[in-house]
């Protein structure tokens, strides 16, 4: 059964986390069992069976905890190639963020895990090897971040021509459309979609239901 526009509107939120939790479920399960089996080659195991689902478990989550932030950093802050230097020094900033906080809420749930099963855990044994993990994480991190930034515009992109969203009046800063004298009422139209306005030119409508 097709998913209608209308519905998929309403319930767009759900959609969305759904398809996210299932990723990096996915992701996670995958990446946890690939561990265990590559350690399965070694005489001696040099950890439990329970831990890489925690390792990666935690990491998938903090994730998809942070994935909200990252949306909505690109709404704030969105790509102008006008100005590509000033676009890459802000995205290189939230990258370097994300990073830090993927670490941090990452290491505290493997914490918590490891204390309710009277085991130890820990990231790092001194300074240096501190350094080490951070710059370990920190290019993954700006991998993924990259990653997940492209498949948001990519996503928000096929959503848009799906439900033929129009660019909308509030987001100046978007707004390709420019008033000026040519244009007259007989050549824009002013729709009301979902709480928003949205201007439209009629040569651009190709359908009207």
């Amino acid at each position: 059964m097709a998913i209608s526009k209308l519905h998929f509107q309403q319930h767009k939120t759900i959609y969305e986390a759904c398809a996210l939790f299932c990723y990096f479920a996915i992701n996670a399960t995958i990446n946890a069992t690939t561990v265990i089996m590559e350690e399965a080659r070694e005489l001696q195991p040099s950890f439990q069976a329970w831990e890489p689902f925690v390792w990666e478990y935690s990491s998938a989550l903090t994730s998809l905890f942070l994935m909200p932030l990252i949306a909505w950093f690109m709404r704030q802050y969105r790509w102008d190639w006008q100005s590509i230097k000033g676009s890459l020094l802000k995205y290189c900033g939230a990258a370097i963020i994300y990073s830090l906080l993927h670490v941090s809420l990452m290491v505290s749930m493997r914490e918590l895990v490891y204390s309710l099963t009277a085991s130890d855990y820990q990231f790092a044994s001194s300074l240096q090897t501190l350094f080490f993990e951070l710059f370990y994480e920190l290019r993954k991190d700006i991998w993924s971040f990259c990653f997940f930034v492209a498949m948001i515009a990519v996503y928000r992109f096929l959503i848009s021509q799906w439900l033929g969203d129009a660019t909308n009046l509030s987001d100046d800063a978007n707004n390709d459309i420019k008033l000026n004298t040519t244009d007259t009422l007989a050549n824009l139209l002013l729709v009301r979609k979902l709480g928003k306005e949205f201007l439209v030119k009629t040569k651009q409508i190709e359908w009207i239901e």
